[in-house]
């Protein structure tokens, strides 16, 4: 019997010192049927020259390897949005081109694939210049993911392809600053079953600079309040888990606000804000002084998931 399908989904930009290790790692999975679907956003060096030798080294890979190349740069989200519209597998993982998994990664969560779990989440470890530190998630709720209590990325979780299909869940192209939360925000409140694995599988690498979320402008900035305003809407539909949404609306505009005071959409941001988040984004405002202002949102935290009953 033929194993479930799997397509990882890798977008490329700037990563040429770490790619090779990335693709190393895919490549050397002990399960077998998986679709490699690579996206070259127009990246400006050698990343995908250098990719091309390591899948020289893998013929056993070649049929199952895509690189689709973009015509202009669109971002995070326009990358991995071109992978999932290019994507045949039962399910999905997203991998970005600057971290490596563990070799064993697929088979260590096949016997909760074949459970039919529309997603399943693991622990990851952060790797940085100060060494490695592993992220553990005891418990994941809907509650906890959407108030930002749990780590909410997209890479560290298998998702079910036709979760994402029938509920039009698809990354917002633009949107390349908390992508993750708009996509992991709808997809938890839409999912009949999910589960943590505990096992650490994905390495974060966060010591490179050329990386996305390295790159952060103003205009990321706005693009992610929009995607605020979509979660929001999102929400109210599925009429599951607006309240513990309710935190990070107000820090979104909390952040536009202190960039840019006149901004349109901060009126349509705040016509979304329950009545406490009025409160304690003004409260948060007025406290331009850092001990103070880290003082108030770690109070604002500790309400917001006092009224939900989360532990925080």
């Amino acid at each position: 019997m033929e194993r479930i399908k799997i397509s990882i989904l890798v977008p490329i930009y700037g990563t040429r010192e770490y790619i090779a290790r990335c693709a190393h790692s895919l490549f050397r999975q002990s399960y077998e049927n998986i679709e490699y679907i690579f996206v070259n956003d127009c990246t400006k060096d050698d990343s995908v020259e250098i990719l091309k030798q390591i899948i020289s080294k893998y013929p056993n890979r070649k049929d199952q390897i895509k690189i689709i190349n973009h015509v202009q740069n669109g971002g995070l989200a326009k990358a991995r949005l071109t992978g999932i519209e290019n994507a045949t597998g039962d399910y999905i993982w997203c991998v970005d081109s600057d971290d490596y998994v563990d070799i064993q990664a697929l088979s260590i969560l096949e016997k909760y694939i074949s459970q039919g779990y529309d997603m399943i989440f693991f622990n990851y470890i952060i790797c940085s210049n100060k060494g490695k530190n592993t992220v553990q998630r005891d418990k994941i709720t809907v509650k906890s993911l959407l108030s930002m209590l749990t780590p909410f990325t997209i890479w560290s979780a298998i998702i079910k392809s036709s979760l994402i299909t029938s509920n039009k869940i698809l990354p917002i192209e633009h949107v390349d600053f908390s992508e993750d939360y708009v996509m992991m925000s709808r997809l938890i409140v839409s999912c009949r079953n999910y589960i943590n694995a505990h096992e650490s599988l994905y390495y974060y690498n966060v010591m490179n600079l050329n990386s996305y979320m390295h790159n952060i402008d103003k205009n990321k900035i706005i693009q992610s309040c929009i995607g605020a305003i979509k979660i929001h809407d999102y929400l109210c539909n599925k009429k599951k888990g607006l309240s513990a949404f309710y935190y990070y609306i107000s820090l979104r505009y909390i952040q536009l606000y202190r960039i840019e005071k006149s901004n349109p959409i901060l009126s349509e941001l705040s016509d979304r804000m329950y009545s406490i988040n009025h409160i304690m984004t003004h409260i948060l405002m007025k406290n331009k002084e850092y001990k103070t202002y880290d003082l108030c949102l770690k109070a604002y935290r500790y309400i917001i998931c006092r009224m939900l009953d989360v532990k925080h």
